[in-house]
């Protein structure tokens, strides 16, 4: 028997709306080759969302680190209090906190809106497809069973008396009798 040594169970990374597969069973598929996509108007519309959000948290942090170095400057110089000094300090630690937390939603739905597309990680056949366009799939569901068929396992059987003859031929040759 010949055996794949590899099979990979491709799993729904998101919930959603299956909007279009590509493949059927036994369908060779070389690596990348996509599969299937999900109804990704919400995640890009999420990934838009988070984009604006990014761009408005690094003009803020921009803006209170400037007012910050600024109250650096008049501090020197006796203009203001350390009050406002410290102040103007905790803002631009706020601000930097924020753009962080407005760059993590960002890689997140960059993420997820990349999830939408289905790929095949390596070049293999579509053994199983267990999804169909305008089904909904829950986070884990499987979707497809790929084969990696470039690499083949052989199996065989034989007769115990023939088996020690393979096993002490002493050539790698011999075993492939």
């Amino acid at each position: 028997d010949l055996r794949p040594i590899e099979t990979l169970s491709l799993k729904s990374r998101l919930e959603g709306n299956v909007e279009q597969v590509y493949v059927r069973e036994g369908d060779r598929v070389a690596a990348g080759a996509p599969l299937a996509r999900f109804d990704a108007i919400d995640f890009e519309s999420a990934l838009r969302s988070a984009e604006a959000d990014g761009a408005s948290a690094r003009t803020a942090a921009q803006t209170a680190q400037w007012n910050y170095d600024q109250s650096k400057d008049l501090f020197k110089v006796g203009a203001i209090a350390e009050r406002d000094l410290r102040a103007t300090e905790q803002a631009a630690a706020a601000a930097k906190a924020q753009q962080a937390a407005a760059e993590s939603r960002l890689r997140t739905a960059q993420s997820a809106a990349r999830d939408t597309r289905i790929v095949a990680p390596v070049a293999g056949t579509i053994q199983f497809r267990r999804v169909q366009a305008g089904e909904h799939v829950l986070r884990g569901s499987e979707l497809f069973t790929l084969v990696r068929s470039e690499i083949l396992e052989l199996t065989a059987s034989l007769p115990a008396r023939r088996a020690n003859d393979v096993l002490y031929a002493g050539t790698p040759e011999a075993c492939f009798v």
